[in-house]
């Protein structure tokens, strides 16, 4: 099975082809695509007070993420994937 995008067109993101993704983490998990514009793969969704961030993953949808409070710089840990599910 191929996946195909908009955002794969866009930025060049190589043909993604789903069975030659890793297994997820753990069982009965609630799938998202990983992080990144070109995400192919999906993997576990991060639950409370797992990391998350831009190239970390996301979180499950009732949880946001956040940095850690008293961040110094709150933006980068969100990018750098040093966030975490809240």
């Amino acid at each position: 099975m191929e996946h195909s995008t908009l955002l794969d067109s866009l930025f060049n993101c190589p043909p993604c082809f789903l069975e030659d993704c890793p297994k997820p983490s753990r069982m009965n998990c609630l799938l998202v695509r990983e992080p990144g514009i070109c995400g192919c793969c999906y993997l576990c969704a991060s639950d409370k007070g797992e990391r998350c961030g831009l190239s970390q993953g996301r979180c499950v949808p009732s949880l946001r993420c956040k940095p850690a409070p008293n961040d110094p710089t709150p933006l980068q840990s969100l990018l750098l994937g040093r966030g975490v599910c809240m």
